[in-house]
């Protein structure tokens, strides 16, 4: 992810429930222990961004804090993509578990997660706000 991406991330962000801001997007470029990509797709010869995630790593774990994917291009493979992305630069970092929230009631997020390889092994009641929900704590081992 560059400079330039951060008005197509912001863009994809609208679609969520939880959105990240402008500056909390833009100081994920700035930290070294961290991982940012989008995913593109090449429509009518113009670049798109269409999804992006970001991970932080502290060797021998990472927390996935954010995947999104523009609603038109959901349940398309993206997220798939993204994710398989993550699990290979993580593997090249030395990374053994990645660790998530996600909320309880985020049905296709949970499906992918749970198709990628992720377990759950935890919850926080109450902690996502507007509208109140539970985090679940999935982990995925990191081959």
């Amino acid at each position: 992810m560059q400079d330039c991406d951060v008005d197509a991330v912001l863009q994809i962000e609208s679609e969520t429930l939880s959105p990240w801001s402008g500056s909390s997007v833009r100081s994920e470029l700035q930290r070294s222990t961290r991982s940012v990509f989008v995913a593109e797709d090449d429509h009518l010869g113009m670049r798109q961004v269409v999804g992006w995630y970001s991970a932080s790593f502290t060797p021998p774990e990472a927390e996935l804090l954010k995947v999104t994917v523009k609603s038109n291009k959901r349940r398309q493979g993206v997220g798939s993509e993204l994710l398989e992305h993550l699990f290979s630069e993580l593997a090249g970092e030395g990374i053994e578990d990645l660790f998530l929230e996600v909320r309880s009631q985020n049905i296709s997020a949970l499906t992918l997660y749970i198709k990628m390889g992720f377990v759950e092994v935890g919850c926080r009641l109450a902690y996502y706000p507007e509208p109140i929900d539970d985090a679940l704590i999935l982990v995925k081992k990191i081959e």
